[in-house]
């Protein structure tokens, strides 16, 4: 994941070579082909709101999914990248 987050070519067709697809090729349309990098920065909102999207989630499919400690991950890694800039979100 942090390769595909790292790398400056095009995502699809990152994702297609990672699966060995001989016909991969820039897609024109992710952020990289068209040049429109997103935002790395998560609002605290945001970071909120996916923190109780992903609770409910666990919740609804009863328990133990893990997916509220993926939430937790990320609002980690945001705010290690926010204090120090590895390079990884370029």
């Amino acid at each position: 994941m942090l390769a595909y987050q790292a790398t400056d070519g095009c995502r699809m067709e990152y994702l297609r070579r990672q699966l060995d697809d001989p016909a991969a090729a820039p897609c024109g349309r992710c952020d990289n082909c068209t040049g429109r990098p997103w935002p790395r920065e998560v609002s605290e909102a945001g970071a909120a709101a996916a923190a109780d999207r992903a609770a409910r989630i666990d919740a609804a499919l009863g328990g133990g999914t893990g997916f509220h400690r993926l939430s937790l991950t990320l609002q980690y890694i945001n705010r290690r990248v926010a204090s120090e800039d590895c390079g990884c979100w370029r």
